[in-house]
């Protein structure tokens, strides 16, 4: 991957008896899991620049060398990404109570995201964190890790911020749905848990 962004060269993947083409524009590091992540842009949708992949190294298992790219599709695939980027960004409000080291492990596992955050009267602190939407199952992730520490507040009016379009749209009301429906899927397998347990003393 590092060679093939160095020369500037498509990268091909096996999947089964197809093959796809792939255009990489980012090798993303994620320093809370330790992994390497790519970004790529098919190449049947350089015309429509409209979809980019992030795919773990663990799924890139068959990956080859790919034909050179002309400097015109380097170039489109770049620009492509960075208004994909633009046009897909989204943002939420965290609200976060300082306990069990909550606030070091939330600002660790969003270094990589732009953000703000403000301290409020009482102790708490709020944060607004920005990302690209195919990020998105990420950041639940991220969310359920940090565990009742950090609340993920509805969307609400910004007339305070003045920057706040360039962080996207609004989308703490969706990620609260997704929460709420893991943890609703995570439930049976706590409560078979904890119908197995003996009493103490047998």
């Amino acid at each position: 991957i590092i060679t093939a962004l160095r020369r500037r060269e498509a990268l091909q993947l096996k999947r089964g008896v197809q093959t796809q083409f792939l255009l990489p524009v980012r090798l993303r590091y994620n320093a809370l899991t330790n992994r390497y992540s790519l970004i790529a842009q098919e190449a049947a949708d350089t015309a429509s620049g409209t979809s980019f992949l992030r795919l773990h190294l663990h799924a890139l298992a068959r990956l080859r060398e790919g034909k050179p790219m002309t400097k015109r599709e380097w170039s489109a695939a770049q620009k492509a990404y960075d208004d994909y980027c633009q046009a897909h960004r989204a943002y939420f409000h965290l609200r976060l109570t300082d306990e069990r080291n909550a606030r070091e492990r939330c600002y660790a596992s969003f270094a990589a995201f732009d953000k703000k955050s403000y301290c409020e009267q009482d102790g708490s602190y709020r944060l607004i964190i920005s990302y690209c939407t195919f990020d998105e199952a990420d950041v639940v992730n991220r969310l359920l890790a940090l565990d009742p520490a950090v609340t993920v507040l509805p969307d609400q009016p910004d007339e305070k911020e003045k920057d706040i379009a360039s962080f996207g749209v609004p989308a703490g009301n969706r990620l609260r749905e997704q929460i709420v429906e893991r943890l609703r899927a995570a439930l049976p397998f706590y409560e078979d848990a904890s119908s197995n347990e003996e009493p103490l003393g047998h």
